[in-house]
C-alpha cells in the first residue's frame, strides 16, 4: 500500500493542531493476484502533538511529543487498474515482422497523388503504413488467456471493504438511537419498541388534535 500526496497543503489549525490537505492524492495498493489499483481524489488529515509521558512529567524536550492522527478523510473520486503481465496466463506467440530496412521511401508529392487517382493513393498509404511497422517491436498474442478475478468492486475497493463501511455508516447514522438507548438503560430490542410507543403516541396526539380543529372549524361555520 502506498499513500501519494501531489501538491499537498500544511496549515497550522492551533498549537499542537496541523491540517494537511490534498486535492491530487493517490492511494495505491498493490494485491497478490497481479492486480494494482490506485485511487485518486482529495484527502484530508487532522495532525495532533501528543506528550509520550503522562501529564505531570514533561520535561519539556521537543523528543517527549509524537505526531497522531486525529482525523483522516479520503474520498475517492475515481480509480485506475492494472495488472501485471506474467499475471495472464496462455500460450504466447510472437508476431513475425519484416526485417527493416535502411532504404527511405520518398513520399510522392501532392500533384503526382491527384494525378494516379484514389487507388494508386490507397496502395502508397498502405505501403508507408506496413514501413513504419517495419520498425515498431513485435506484439505478442496470447491464445486462450485467462485473467484472475478482480479483487475490487466499481467502486475500486473489495466487497469486504464495503460491507465493513456500509455497515459503519448505518452505526453513525444511529447515535442517537444509541444515545437514547443508554438513556433509557434499555437493550436494543427495548429501546426499538420505546421509540414505536413515542411514535404512535405522538400521532395519536397530532391525529385528535386534527380532530378537535375540524369540529371547531365546523361550529364557527
Amino acid at each position: 500500500m502506498t499513500l501519494s500526496l501531489d501538491s499537498a497543503r500544511e496549515r497550522l489549525y492551533q498549537t499542537g493542531h496541523t491540517v494537511i490537505e490534498c486535492f491530487g492524492a493517490s492511494w495505491t495498493y498493490r494485491y497478490r493476484n497481479g492486480y494494482t489499483v490506485t485511487l485518486r481524489g482529495p484527502l484530508t488529515a487532522h495532525v495532533i502533538a501528543t506528550s509520550k509521558t503522562p501529564p505531570g512529567n514533561n520535561t519539556g524536550n521537543n523528543s517527549d511529543f509524537m505526531y497522531k492522527f486525529d482525523e483522516f478523510q479520503f474520498d475517492a473520486n475515481f480509480h485506475d487498474k492494472f495488472i501485471a503481465l506474467e499475471s495472464i496466463l496462455g500460450v504466447r506467440s510472437i508476431e513475425n515482422l519484416p526485417p527493416p530496412t535502411p532504404m527511405m521511401v520518398s513520399a510522392p508529392s501532392p500533384s503526382a497523388q491527384a494525378a494516379a487517382g484514389p487507388a494508386s493513393q490507397n496502395q502508397s498509404n498502405q505501403q508507408q503504413a506496413d514501413d513504419e511497422r517495419k520498425w515498431e517491436e513485435p506484439r505478442v498474442f496470447i491464445d486462450r488467456a485467462s485473467l484472475p478475478g478482480e479483487p475490487v468492486n466499481a467502486f475500486g475497493i473489495p466487497q469486504a471493504t464495503m460491507r465493513c463501511l456500509e455497515l459503519a455508516e448505518s452505526v453513525t447514522s444511529m447515535a442517537e438511537l444509541i444515545q437514547f438507548a443508554k438513556e433509557s438503560s434499555k437493550g436494543p430490542f427495548g429501546e426499538t419498541s420505546l421509540i414505536f410507543d413515542y411514535f404512535d403516541q405522538t400521532y395519536c396526539y397530532r391525529h385528535e388534535c386534527d380532530r378537535r380543529i375540524e369540529g371547531i372549524c365546523d361550529t364557527v361555520a
